[in-house]
């Protein structure tokens, strides 16, 4: 399916109530998607098959709103510097809509336990 990264990254946009044409949405969805290319590029890597393209987009919009991708964070902060926290909980939002609408509820579960298993103090 050709621009299936894109299309699913401006579903996860549209749950955010975000303008698709938007300067936001821009950045968004090219970040979004260019993680989920290096996601791809690695779980290949790594032999781990069987995932879709709505999965690497939930995983690299994850980045995103934990913070991890600290270049995307800045280009947030470029766009939208005053609502910059905000737009972060939006996503974060609209991550969990997304998985929801896209069978990934399970996934995000998962994913968001590990999270808090390395970010909590030892």
């Amino acid at each position: 399916m050709f621009f299936a990264k894109r299309r699913y990254a401006l579903r996860l946009i549209e749950e955010m109530e975000e303008p698709v044409s938007s300067p936001l949405a821009t950045e968004l969805v090219a970040m979004i998607i260019q993680g989920a290319k290096q996601y791809e590029q690695m779980h290949h890597a790594a032999g781990a098959r069987g995932f879709s393209d709505a999965h690497f987009v939930m995983l690299s919009a994850l980045a995103i709103a934990a913070g991890a991708n600290h270049s995307a964070n800045m280009r947030i902060i470029e766009v939208q510097p005053i609502n910059y926290v905000m737009t972060l909980a939006r996503l974060n939002g609209a991550i969990t809509r997304y998985a929801a609408a896209e069978g990934l509820s399970e996934g995000l579960a998962a994913y968001r336990q590990i999270d808090q298993h390395h970010s909590s103090p030892a």
